[in-house]
C-alpha cells in the first residue's frame, strides 16, 4: 500500500511540474524552427525560445564556394527575404547567419533600409562584385557588422561612375586588416580590425598626386568574413591581397 501511495505521489508531482512548465512556457512549438524562420512565423519562433531551442543551431553545407557555410535560422530568414524575422531573431540573441560573407554578393540586403538606399553601385572587390557606399554610410556599416561579429578583411576606395566590374577607376586606395593573433578571441579580433577599418574610412584623404580627385567624394567597398568562414575556410578565403 505504501509503495502504491508513493507511486501516486510521484505521478502527481510529475504531472504538476509538467502542468506548471506548460503554464509558464505556453504550448510547445508545432513547427520546425527552420521552417518557422523561413516563413516568418514569429509566434512559432517565440515558442521555440520559450522552450529553450538554440537559435544558432547550424547544419553544415559542403557543396561549393557560393553555397552557405551552414543552414541556420537566420540564414532561412535571409533566404526567404523576411526582414522582420531577421530582426526578431537578432533581438533574441541569434548571431549565426550561415552565409559566406566573403563570397555572397547580397549580404547588403540585411542592412537597415537607410544604409541600403545609400549604396552607390557595384565594383569588383575580391572574388565578386560588391556594393560601395559614401563615407558616413560606410562607417555605419562597419559598426553594424561589428554588432553581428563580422570582420572587415579589406576596405577599398572607389569613385562612382566606374562601370560594373570595371576597375579602371579603382581601387584608388586600400586598407588590409592584420591577421588574427594566436589565441585571440573572435570578438576581440572583430573589435580590433573593424576599428582600424572605421578609422581608415574616417581619415581617408586623396594623395597629393591625385590633384584631379580632390573634389570627388570617395566611396568604400568591403571584403568580409565571419567566424564560421574563418575557422572553416575554403581555399583562398583568408587571402586579403
Amino acid at each position: 500500500m505504501r509503495s502504491v501511495r508513493l507511486q501516486l505521489l510521484v505521478t502527481f508531482i510529475a504531472t504538476a511540474v509538467a502542468a506548471g512548465m506548460l503554464l509558464h512556457r505556453g504550448p510547445p512549438p508545432s513547427m520546425d524552427l527552420f521552417d518557422a524562420a523561413y516563413y516568418g512565423d514569429t509566434a512559432q519562433v517565440l515558442r521555440h525560445i520559450q522552450w529553450g531551442s538554440d537559435l544558432d543551431q547550424a547544419f553544415p553545407v559542403f557543396y561549393g564556394r557560393d553555397a552557405p557555410i551552414a543552414i541556420t535560422p537566420l540564414y532561412m530568414a535571409w533566404d526567404s527575404r523576411q526582414p522582420e524575422m531577421i530582426e526578431f531573431l537578432y533581438a533574441h540573441g541569434s548571431r549565426e547567419y550561415g552565409i559566406r560573407w566573403r563570397h555572397n554578393r547580397a549580404w547588403w540586403w540585411l542592412l537597415p533600409r537607410e544604409l541600403n538606399k545609400a549604396a552607390k553601385g557595384q565594383v569588383r572587390v575580391g572574388p565578386h562584385n560588391n556594393t560601395m557606399w559614401p563615407r558616413n554610410a560606410a562607417r555605419s556599416i562597419v559598426g553594424w557588422l561589428s554588432d553581428r561579429q563580422v570582420a572587415v578583411l579589406r576596405v577599398e576606395v572607389f569613385l562612382p561612375g566606374a562601370r560594373f566590374g570595371d576597375e579602371t577607376l579603382g581601387p584608388l586606395g586600400r586598407c588590409v586588416t592584420p591577421r588574427r593573433l594566436d589565441g585571440e578571441r573572435w570578438a576581440d579580433f572583430v573589435e580590433r580590425v573593424n576599428a582600424g577599418a572605421a578609422e581608415y574610412i574616417h581619415s581617408f584623404t586623396w594623395a597629393e598626386k591625385d590633384t584631379g580627385l580632390r573634389d570627388r567624394e570617395p566611396y568604400f567597398a568591403f571584403l568580409l568574413i565571419s567566424r564560421m568562414e574563418y575557422e572553416s575556410p575554403l581555399p583562398g578565403d583568408l587571402d586579403v591581397e
